[in-house]
């Protein structure tokens, strides 16, 4: 791995992971309505996943979206009627909505985020088509490809929930809370539409 290697790998993952999509609006949610440290098992579910996710990938699932493109558009569209579901649910919190842990968004949340996210799946696939080197040693360079999304995905999810925190800590009316819930819940279904498009 080059210097070279790295600031081009960092120009093509930064933009497309930092980005406003389906996990980074609703870790920015969750860290408004609870608290960085109550999304770390969202952000432990979303990263965890994505590695798995990543490495089936690079081992061939991504061939299974080239030769049958049907499961590509069934992931879409699930994933587009999950986030309407999800921003639906941001949408009718109450403001005075118990924030304990127990009602925070957990693991097994972003997994299935991580699931029905198809920027995240397409994300792999770009980054597998332009970064492989078909002659060279596959297995090696899925573990370091992965990796280094991996050190890319990490901080920006604790990024999103920090910006999500520090705009709830500015919320100082029940009135206030429920306009970001919605704002939340509108960014999703823009995302969601734009996907479904």
């Amino acid at each position: 791995m080059t210097i070279e290697f790295v600031f081009v790998f960092l120009a093509f993952s930064i933009p497309l992971v930092c980005t406003p999509g389906p996990g980074n609006i609703i870790l920015a949610m969750s860290g408004a309505r609870w608290g960085v440290m109550k999304t770390i098992p969202l952000i432990i579910g979303i990263d965890v996943s994505y590695i798995i996710f990543t490495l089936m990938i690079g081992f061939g699932l991504g061939e299974l979206f080239v030769q049958f493109p049907i499961i590509y558009l069934f992931l879409k569209y699930a994933g587009g009627l999950y986030l309407f579901y999800i921003s639906y649910k941001i949408w009718n919190l109450k403001p005075d909505f118990d924030k304990s842990l127990s009602n925070s968004l957990g693991f097994k949340d972003g997994v299935i985020l991580t699931l029905f996210n198809p920027k995240a799946h397409l994300l792999m696939v770009l980054m597998f088509s332009q970064f492989m080197e078909p002659n060279d040693k596959v297995v090696g360079q899925v573990f370091i490809l992965t990796i280094a999304l991996a050190l890319v995905n990490v901080p920006n999810h604790f990024v999103w929930s920090y910006l999500g925190q520090f705009l709830g800590g500015r919320i100082n009316s029940n009135q206030n809370e429920q306009k970001i819930n919605r704002i939340f819940s509108f960014m999703l279904v823009s995302v969601a539409v734009y996907i479904l498009i």
